[in-house]
């Protein structure tokens, strides 16, 4: 991924952070890049990142995990309402 990340940009990588598992991704790459330089995540550069000129960085891929979780409650709960159950059955309890 590393490879990559040089030609997307960070317009790209959060579009692509919508889904949970590419997030996570990024999550991952960022702790393994601190731990790579022998620096580790700590408290004082949770908002730095570890490239050169990224503005992505591990607080903002966890943010956008947090935001995964809401918009995927919403869009589930959504889809619960709107469309019936099995048979054609509406659910018995109603919001």
């Amino acid at each position: 991924m590393r490879l990559t990340r040089k030609w997307i940009g960070d317009f790209a990588c959060f579009s692509q952070s919508l889904l949970s598992p590419v997030a996570f991704g990024f999550v991952c790459e960022y702790f393994a890049l601190f731990e790579e330089q022998g620096i580790g995540v700590q408290w004082d550069n949770l908002f730095e990142s570890p490239v050169e000129e990224d503005g992505f960085n591990l607080t903002t891929s966890v943010s956008m995990m947090l935001f995964d979780t809401f918009l995927y409650g919403v869009m589930t709960w959504y889809i619960e309402a709107v469309f019936p159950g099995t048979l054609l059955w509406t659910s018995v309890w109603k919001i």
